[in-house]
């Protein structure tokens, strides 16, 4: 079942964990990771981070966006 069906269905006193291997920087998943979301409606976000990561794998020319510049965006898309 998507996540989208099950996160907002449960209640308040409810956690379910989406995990998401992706990100909102990433050419290949941004898509993917803006859907978990809009259809997960997250009252809270862990964001991991790599700090010996310099470049998006696979795609050196794309530089790893630090947790502190990456916060605003992910609480903005989710809103």
């Amino acid at each position: 079942m998507p996540a989208e069906s099950l996160s907002p269905a449960n209640s308040p006193d409810h956690w379910d964990i989406i995990e998401g291997q992706g990100s909102l920087f990433h050419p290949a998943y941004a898509g993917v990771t803006l859907g978990l979301l809009h259809g997960s409606q997250p009252d809270a976000l862990v964001l991991c981070h790599d700090p010996t990561r310099k470049a998006i794998n696979g795609f050196p020319h794309i530089p790893i966006v630090a947790p502190k510049e990456a916060l605003a965006p992910y609480l903005s898309a989710h809103a």
